[in-house]
């Protein structure tokens, strides 16, 4: 039973982590379409700035995101024991 109990808290934690982070990633790329039509106004090496940041920013985001889950994710393994041994 108690066994139950540790991987219920290690499963709440994951959960935790993601929905935190499926929100913050939402609300990033919420902002940053809202923004892009003003960021429009601004070129950088003659792109307009709003799809430089829609295009190429959003995605790196995402990745730099999937890479802060994995690390925050090891954490939470190794807190609750649930780390694998390679």
């Amino acid at each position: 039973m108690m066994e139950f109990e540790r991987f219920k808290l290690y499963w709440l934690a994951t959960r935790r982590l993601a929905v935190v982070l499926i929100v913050f990633s939402l609300a990033v790329m919420s902002g940053s379409l809202f923004f892009s039509e003003r960021l429009d106004a601004f070129h950088l090496l003659g792109f307009p700035v709003g799809v430089l940041v829609m295009g190429q920013g959003v995605v790196i985001f995402a990745i730099a995101v999937m890479f802060w889950f994995v690390g925050s994710q090891q954490s939470v393994d190794t807190a609750y024991g649930a780390n694998e041994d390679i």
